[in-house]
């Protein structure tokens, strides 16, 4: 697959220069925001401006080279502990987060006496006033400003009830992106007790429609009694939230769909974590931990070929990374005010 920026504003043989865009422009050749919401440094050019989601494509290469790297992580005694992550968007890694989500699963399913599991799925209109295609990470962003109106009415829901939660964001088609949110609760539940949730989203997230959460659709609930279980038995939550990880196999440029590429950048671009499992659940399930877990491990950075450790600068936020305020785009670019309008 070969993206070619429409403005091509991002080469640096071009030199400064205010990029032109139209609100209905080719999805590649969207900017990753147009109201200057913070990049990482690489995805804003020398001029300040945000580069272009198919600019950003040809950047991601290094982010799914499926070479795993040694990690080096401390731990409180100063006991230094070496292992392997593969790339972040990489097929690898995806499988590594679905076997945990597996695990979880089957550590519920083997744990409660009554286990319930119930599914949330959150998403948001991707196009802008014109028709054309959201900035990507202005759509990002857009969809997750519900989360904590979401989190507060799920603790309201679950009480104190005995529960796991995790989220992973995954995408459509289109590579925008959306959320589900996995529970395995322990005692009986119903899609009345989550209804609260949908409608946080919708109230919270300036994209989120009511018309596309219907309660039927938007909340999945399944009881799973421990009558003729096999062995091991898992729900099929764990699977169905595995499946939707982002993982990239093989060389990008030979891609045939570019939908999962779309959307590791703009999971990169707008910070956002794409799998979220629930502190301590294996303690609480009863589970053999990976780590000595009574010694707190800090990541302190990364093995090069000669087998030294690069330590990580940890002084700044996002782990060290280079973040900046790309110049704001005109409100032409991806005019919203539609969303101004009342929930449907």
């Amino acid at each position: 697959m070969s993206v070619t920026a429409k403005n091509g504003h991002g080469e640096p043989s071009l030199g400064p220069q205010t990029p032109i865009y139209s609100a209905t422009d080719h999805k590649e050749a969207r900017p990753l925001t147009a109201r200057g919401e913070q990049l990482p440094a690489e995805y804003v050019d020398s001029s300040g401006y945000p580069r272009e989601l198919g600019e950003c494509i040809r950047y991601l290469a290094s982010d799914v080279a499926d070479e795993p790297t040694e990690m080096a992580f401390e731990s409180g005694d100063g006991e230094i502990e070496i292992c392997e992550s593969h790339g972040r968007f990489t097929e690898n890694y995806a499988d590594e987060r679905y076997a945990s989500l597996m695990e979880l699963d089957r550590g519920v399913m083997a744990e409660y006496s009554n286990p319930h599991t119930v599914m949330l799925s959150l998403t948001g209109t991707v196009r802008n006033e014109k028709g054309g295609w959201r900035c990507p990470v202005d759509h990002a962003v857009d969809l997750f400003e519900s989360r904590a109106a979401v989190r507060q009415a799920l603790r309201r829901a679950l009480k104190d009830r005995r529960h796991e939660t995790a989220t992973v964001i995954g995408y459509h088609k289109n590579g925008y992106l959306h959320a589900h949110i996995g529970i395995w609760v322990e005692g009986s539940v119903s899609k009345a007790d989550f209804r609260p949730a949908i409608d946080a989203h919708v109230r919270n997230s300036p994209i989120a429609k009511a018309s596309h959460h219907s309660y039927e659709k938007a909340i999945t609930v399944q009881s799973h009694p421990h009558s003729g279980r096999v062995e091991d038995y898992e729900s099929g939550l764990g699977q169905y939230l595995g499946n939707d990880i982002i993982g990239i196999d093989g060389d990008v440029n030979e891609l045939d769909d570019d939908a999962g590429l779309q959307a590791a950048v703009t999971v990169k671009a707008a910070g956002i974590n794409m799998v979220s499992l629930p502190r301590g659940w294996r303690d609480r399930l009863g589970l053999e931990n990976d780590a000595d877990s009574d010694s707190e491990w800090s990541y302190i950075g990364v093995v090069d070929d000669d087998g030294n450790v690069v330590e990580a600068d940890n002084d700044g936020d996002n782990g060290g990374a280079d973040w900046v305020e790309p110049k704001e785009l005109e409100d032409a670019v991806d005019p919203t005010s539609h969303l101004d309008e009342p929930p449907d």
